[in-house]
């Protein structure tokens, strides 16, 4: 299955997320990938199944279990979903809402 459409930043955020788990443990940065990949992968077949954002009932978030992480899409139709974000859970929250699609 392939990933949902990811907002230019949230693909960056996607990516930096990745290289500085990798500068400091590969094997770590491995898994991350994984639980991401199935997260992303779980977003673009289902969006459904995640609940809504508590600040925005258009917006549903996705919590990582073994990473720090929150994904932020839009979209409720699988092929139709956009990833707003991938946010580290120690940032702002919602410092990503002005991103348009």
């Amino acid at each position: 299955m392939s990933w949902p459409r990811l907002h230019p930043e949230a693909a960056a955020e996607l990516q930096a997320s990745i290289e500085w788990t990798q500068a400091r443990s590969p094997a770590a940065a491995k898994l991350l990938f994984i639980e991401l990949d199935a997260t992303l992968t779980r977003i673009a077949t289902a969006p459904c199944q995640f609940p809504v954002w508590q600040s925005d009932p258009t917006i549903r978030r996705a919590v990582l279990t073994q990473h720090p992480y929150i994904v932020y899409s839009l979209g409720d139709a699988p092929g139709e979903t956009v990833v707003l974000a991938v946010a580290h859970t120690r940032r702002e929250p919602g410092y990503w809402r002005s991103r348009s699609i």
